[in-house]
């Protein structure tokens, strides 16, 4: 699959819930399936706004999915003069929403925050403006595959004849609704890869993925083969016909 967007970048979120500390946290918005997770915590005196260094307080926090499901309890790691809340690759390997709390505090301060970042396959937030521009390309691909279609069955699709059912004439239009229907059938195929790209990238369920590869592999295989057997094809009949052609020029038939 083909990623054509790039990831979000890290926000800072104050704390949502604490008592005597103020906790500050970088932490990242939408992450890539199995990307370690970093989560930096500054934590500072709520009475004065002095930043609360390693060696005065602690951190701890905790991880869970979108279903409630305990993944880890740990301790964060004290650095210079703040915390890393550390979750490896191994830890949100399936696409959706996974909640964090940390809680930081010593022998008579403490205080805690609560957050959570996303998980896609592609690393990227499926934002408005990309639901506008995918499905906008996707609309206009079959805008064109139903005026392919329609364009398909205008065109006749066998010779005229005459009502004893003897053969008049060739009709070398017949022959533009294979490359008309190679086009529509291209149409199809990029509609379903598409799809499959948008599904990979930003669903969380795998299953519509699944579905829209599926179809677009059948497609593209397919078409694949039918190109050199409708190219063999059009190639004798095209040599049968101006067979007919002339005969019919000279009155045997």
């Amino acid at each position: 699959m083909i990623s054509m967007v790039s990831a979000v970048p890290p926000f800072v979120e104050a704390s949502t819930g604490t008592s005597d500390l103020d906790i500050e946290i970088i932490a990242p918005v939408t992450v890539q399936v199995g990307t370690s997770v970093n989560i930096t915590i500054h934590t500072f005196n709520r009475s004065n706004g002095v930043l609360m260094l390693p060696g005065e307080i602690s951190c701890r926090g905790l991880l869970v999915n979108q279903n409630g499901f305990l993944i880890t309890k740990q301790v964060a790691l004290p650095l210079d003069h703040y915390f890393n809340f550390l979750l490896n690759e191994t830890m949100a390997l399936t696409p959706g929403f996974y909640e964090y709390t940390l809680h930081c505090n010593n022998s008579y301060q403490g205080g805690y925050h609560t957050g959570f970042f996303q998980i896609t396959n592609s690393g990227s937030n499926f934002t408005i403006q990309m639901a506008i521009f995918y499905f906008g390309i996707m609309a206009i691909l079959a805008f064109l595959f139903v005026v392919t279609i329609f364009g398909f069955n205008l065109l006749p699709n066998q010779d005229p004849k005459d009502l004893d059912g003897k053969l008049m004439d060739i009709n070398w239009l017949k022959y533009l609704r294979y490359p008309i229907g190679i086009l529509a059938w291209g149409e199809l195929t990029m509609i379903f890869w598409l799809g499959w790209n948008i599904a990979e990238g930003y669903l969380f369920t795998g299953l519509a993925a699944q579905i829209f590869e599926l179809l677009y592999r059948l497609n593209f295989y397919s078409l694949m083969i039918a190109l050199p057997v409708m190219f063999f094809y059009i190639v004798v009949k095209a040599i049968e016909d101006k067979k007919f052609k002339a005969m019919i020029e000279r009155g045997i038939m």
